[in-house]
């Protein structure tokens, strides 16, 4: 089914009974949190831990995660990735260019 130029596919907007749900769940914050509370408290261990998880996550927010990079290669990002390029491109001829990726990228020539 095609629209017109300028015409909405949906012009009545977002039905009205999606919103009932998400704000019919939301009066029931309080007696979920009390279930998983009573979860951390009753359950079993594997349970305990799930419950708890959610509790902190929705308390305090999911934790960031960190990554840490090391390595002993001694490769800009630029020439990482220029190969990366290359290898997709490997079937299509490169014309040759002298020096690194990162003295090409870098030069003020």
């Amino acid at each position: 089914m095609r629209f017109e130029k300028g015409q909405s596919g949906n012009p009545g907007g977002r039905p009205k009974a999606e919103r009932n749900v998400r704000e019919l769940a939301q009066q029931h914050t309080a007696e979920a949190i009390e279930a998983l509370v009573d979860v951390v408290r009753t359950g079993k261990p594997a349970e305990r831990v799930q419950a708890a998880t959610a509790l902190l996550d929705r308390g305090w927010g999911r934790p960031s995660t960190a990554i840490e990079m090391t390595s002993t290669v001694k490769t800009s990002l630029v020439d990482l990735l220029t190969s990366l390029n290359a290898v997709e491109d490997a079937d299509q001829p490169q014309p040759y260019l002298a020096g690194s990726a990162s003295e090409r990228y870098f030069a003020l020539d």
